[in-house]
């Protein structure tokens, strides 16, 4: 179709049409430029682009000589446009009319198709027989080298985009666990320093033993948040837990001051028992730490843990000062804190355990005027009710009285 005279012509306007794509955004503005030079540029008046997703080939682009049924998408397996793309290889065919693998959309005599790369396909058709010459063929491979180095171009881009992005969010979520270590290693510490200065003043060896278990719970916490560092996962490895196998051993490892614990029923859950204990004890400080003050002390709190009455999840509530329905949403925030000494990292990381396991947390008031926290979609919550003869379970409505910061159970 290019005419051997206009050959230099065709050239150098080809060369501008590298420039040109260099300013395209996306691939889509790329196929629709590469087809506006094919036809300004080769008289390739009927062309179009199809770009592979997913096996398929979808059109990105069509030049307007093209009616509206006379291109389609196909699959990578179908007609001209499909061998090219598997082969890799250029094609010319003289006569569509003979050509076994031709699946025509108009009235088309010959087609010249090119592949894009592993991007797809350019194809330029004909309605006569015999359309395009060896020029031709010369000219469209190096109009489509350029459209193939401004494609690699985008993807070059958008995958430094996302490395960026990635190291952005690898920053933030390593400023999370450092945060995290060091505001909820405080807890066993201040548990192992006073066991050990009981240790010094009694001599009794079982203080030693409450030592160790604070001791351990630093090394598995340490541990699990290193394996949340390396593999950038939100959760570790989920299991089966009941609610009272998970807030009893917090209890024991917070430093609650003399308050007191009331397991309100129990429950099973599928969650990460770690992370679980980092929201149970976030919890159960806060609760000490923010619940009294007003001539409350920490031995006048009740912390009550149990499940909510449409068995959707559970909640964990104290009789404390409670939290003023203005400050509920701000408290969430990392780092908002009403106490001077205090972090403020503690109930961010109990929302980002909620968030993690896909739980709803909210924020209301408790029945003795305290804080509530409910956590609701807990589709793996399963109480411990009695089913009565239609199959209808009813709660088991006991309480029981974990213990105080003594250590009874």
């Amino acid at each position: 179709m290019t005419a051997a005279a206009d050959r230099p012509h065709a050239l150098k306007a080809l060369n501008t049409v590298a420039t040109e794509l260099k300013d395209c955004e996306t691939p889509e503005e790329v196929c629709e430029r590469t087809v506006a030079a094919a036809e300004r540029i080769l008289d390739f008046d009927l062309c179009v682009i199809n770009l592979e997703e997913d096996g398929r080939l979808p059109i990105a682009a069509v030049s307007s000589g093209v009616p509206p049924d006379g291109a389609t998408p196909m699959s990578v397996e179908e007609g001209i446009v499909g061998r090219v793309y598997r082969s890799g290889e250029a094609d010319v065919v003289d006569d569509i009319d003979e050509e076994p693998d031709a699946n025509p959309q108009g009235p088309y005599g010959s087609a010249l198709t090119i592949p894009i790369g592993d991007y797809g396909v350019f194809q330029a058709v004909s309605e006569e027989t015999h359309g395009f010459d060896e020029s031709d063929l010369e000219l469209g491979e190096l109009l489509v080298a350029h459209c193939s180095s401004a494609l690699d171009r985008l993807e070059r881009e958008a995958e430094i985009r996302e490395h960026v992005h990635r190291l952005e969010r690898q920053n933030d979520r390593l400023e999370e666990f450092a945060d995290v270590v060091s505001h909820d290693l405080r807890n066993p510490l201040s548990v192992l320093e006073g066991y050990l200065e009981l240790a010094r003043e009694t001599n009794g060896p079982e203080h030693f033993d409450r030592c160790e278990e604070a001791v351990e719970r630093m090394h598995r916490l340490i541990d699990g948040l290193l394996t949340l560092a390396r593999q950038g996962e939100t959760l570790g490895e989920t299991e089966e837990l009941s609610l009272a196998s998970v807030v009893e051993p917090c209890w024991r490892t917070v430093d609650t001051g003399g308050a007191d614990l009331v397991l309100e029923g129990d429950a099973t859950l599928t969650g990460d028992p770690e992370r679980l204990r980092q929201l149970f004890e976030n919890l159960f400080r806060n609760a000490v730490e923010h619940g009294t003050g007003e001539g409350r002390a920490p031995t006048d709190l009740t912390i009550r843990v149990g499940v909510l009455p449409d068995r959707t999840g559970f909640y964990v509530e104290d009789d404390g000062v409670g939290i003023p329905p203005a400050d509920r949403s701000d408290v969430l925030e990392p780092g908002y804190t009403t106490n001077e000494e205090g972090t403020g990292f503690g109930l961010g990381i109990v929302k980002g355990v909620a968030d993690a396991h896909g739980w709803t947390l909210r924020i209301d008031e408790s029945e003795g005027g305290g804080a509530r926290f409910e956590f609701h979609g807990i589709e793996s919550l399963r109480t411990d009710g009695t089913a009565d003869e239609n199959g209808t379970e009813h709660e088991d409505e006991s309480e029981s009285e974990v213990g105080t910061d003594d250590g009874a159970v």
